[in-house]
Formats: structure tokens, C-alpha cells, sequence
């Protein structure tokens, strides 16, 4: 496989599996420093662009209220335009939470379609977007997570 498409893979993937350890910076450091993000079509809010670190503490904020986590990313496509590459992906995350009503899993799936930049720093991404396929398990687990502070 070609090395950059290896390093474009990776950057991927480090944002899944340094999010489930809980890794921030290690997250932080897959991303520009303003990201295009849309999951509009998980929670209904409107794609924009952000600041990595907003990102990131907003993921910080809410990914460690359940017990565990697992984001399992697969089916990479991967184009490259010079300095930029476009990126198509699965992805699988179930969410864990010990004794709720309802159900302790909720499960997520969906397609990925992400921009991603050469820099000095190796590939980083500029944009990414989740297209839901479908949702399985306790869809009201993310509410009880944001509302028992």
C-alpha cells in the first residue's frame, strides 16, 4: 500500500481509538486547527466549521460519562490530490452504560467521508462528515449521559 495513503489510515484511525482511551491530545492531534465537522445526521446539528480544540472538549465532555466506548473504523478509500486527500470509511461505535433504563448499549453506524491536508506535522484532517445508516440498542443514552451531571 502506498505510504501516504498508510499515514492517511492511521490519522484515521487514531481519532477513533485515542477518543475510546481517552487520549485528548493525542485526538487533538489528528486535526487541523479549523475542522469542517457535520454529524447533523446523527444529532441534528448543522455541519460548521470549528476549532480542533472546541472539538475536542465537546468529545471530552461527553464520550467519558459512559462507562466504555469502541469505535471501529473499516473499508477505507482513500483518493489523493497533491496536498489533500478525500477519504471514505465505515464506522461502528457502541456506547456503554452500566444499568440504564432501557438498555446499557447503544450502537452507531454509519459511512464517513473526510478531507484531509498534507502539512508539515503529516496528514491532518480538515473536514469530516458522518453519514447515519442506522442506530441500534438504547438511542436514549446520550441524553441520560447529558443529563445525570
Amino acid at each position: 500500500m502506498d505510504t501516504h495513503k498508510e499515514q492517511i489510515i492511521s490519522t484515521l484511525q487514531n481519532v477513533f481509538t485515542s477518543a475510546d482511551r481517552r487520549d485528548w491530545q493525542k485526538c487533538r492531534g489528528s486535526f487541523v486547527e479549523k475542522t469542517f465537522v457535520d454529524f447533523s445526521s446523527l444529532n441534528g446539528v448543522p455541519g460548521a466549521v470549528i476549532s480542533a480544540d472546541e472539538l475536542i472538549k465537546n468529545w471530552e465532555g461527553f464520550l467519558p460519562r459512559f462507562k466504555s466506548t469502541q469505535h471501529m473504523v473499516t473499508n477505507f478509500e482513500i483518493e489523493i490530490h497533491g496536498e489533500k486527500a478525500d477519504a471514505n470509511f465505515y464506522g461502528h461505535a457502541i456506547h456503554y452504560l452500566p444499568h440504564s433504563k432501557g438498555g446499557d448499549l447503544w450502537g452507531v453506524y454509519g459511512v464517513y467521508t473526510a478531507v484531509l491536508t498534507d502539512t508539515s506535522a503529516g496528514w491532518k484532517i480538515s473536514s469530516i462528515t458522518l453519514k447515519l445508516k442506522y442506530q441500534e440498542g438504547n438511542k436514549a443514552l446520550p441524553s441520560i449521559v447529558v443529563n445525570c451531571l
